[in-house]
């Protein structure tokens, strides 16, 4: 609960848990959920509350935007390639086309709808991250349907997915600075 002049609410924090004596961070003022395991940005600023005596509360636990953008979105694209291989050692390349376009076009919706979960969660970092993932996967149906765009919309995807990561990187993380002291050890090795 933040009270007292605004000028002392806290702007960046970590919070750490013990066992067995050793401390380990578990939450931090920024954090994302995608991936394998949270990352945790305990330099960058928190998004306070706007009125003072607000409870902010951290949950860690997954929630159905995590759920939607991250392991259905990655089943729903592996089924898609898996098939496309399958369909396609089966000479029945017009079905694998169709085919990878239904999944692709879903797998759009469900990183869409997590999208939006994210960001009526409030994370707006992922939200943006996610969203734009979303457009990209459209790019690649119309590519298909529109048979004319197929190699430009497949290179576009590419440079697209690139450009995604950049930003997550350094626009919406800012891992020039933060991931440094969270990844790297003091020798300067990889953790």
């Amino acid at each position: 609960v933040l009270s007292g002049p605004a000028e002392a609410d806290p702007v960046s924090w970590s919070v750490e848990a013990s066992a067995d004596g050793a401390w380990t961070m578990v939450g931090a003022s920024v954090w994302s959920v995608l991936g394998y395991a949270p990352e945790l940005f305990p330099d960058m600023e928190f998004s306070k509350p706007l009125p003072h005596g607000q409870r902010v509360d951290l949950d860690m636990r997954l929630t159905w935007a995590l759920i939607l953008s991250d392991p259905t979105e990655v089943l729903i694209t592996t089924i898609a390639w898996v098939g496309f291989a399958i369909l396609g050692l089966m000479v029945k390349p017009v079905v694998a086309k169709y085919f990878v376009m239904s999944l692709l076009f879903m797998d759009s919706l469900v990183m869409a709808a997590g999208a939006v979960g994210f960001s009526l969660e409030g994370n707006h970092r992922d939200a943006i991250f996610i969203g734009l993932y979303s457009i990209m996967n459209v790019l690649l149906v119309l590519g298909a349907v529109f048979e004319a765009w197929l190699l430009t919309s497949v290179g576009s995807y590419g440079l697209g997915i690139y450009f995604i990561h950049i930003v997550r990187q350094f626009a919406l993380f800012k891992y020039s600075t933060a991931a440094q002291a969270y990844w790297f050890n003091s020798s300067g090795t990889f953790t």
